[in-house]
């Protein structure tokens, strides 16, 4: 299946609307990275986007990693929902 990478990041990315938008089908799922409180590292952020990881703006407020990954899959199941095959 066609997969999609996403790290979440508070330092830059695209906005998830944006990300979402963009990765409609053929895409049959969706790989998301949430980091631990306090953010990932410049580092680790680079290990992301040499794995092939595009990063991802959840917005203007910090999210706790348990609200984001239930925020994030609100979100994708309402675009995969409201979407018309």
């Amino acid at each position: 299946p066609n997969t999609v990478y996403w790290v979440a990041s508070e330092r830059g990315g695209i906005p998830l609307a944006q990300a979402v938008q963009q990765h409609q089908k053929p895409h049959s799922s969706v790989c998301f990275a949430i980091g631990p409180e306090g953010g990932w590292t410049l580092d680790e952020l680079a290990e992301f986007e040499r794995a092939g990881f595009q990063s991802v703006n959840l917005g203007a407020k910090i999210l706790r990693s348990e609200t984001a990954a239930i925020y994030l899959a609100s979100v994708l199941q309402y675009v995969a929902t409201a979407q018309p095959e």
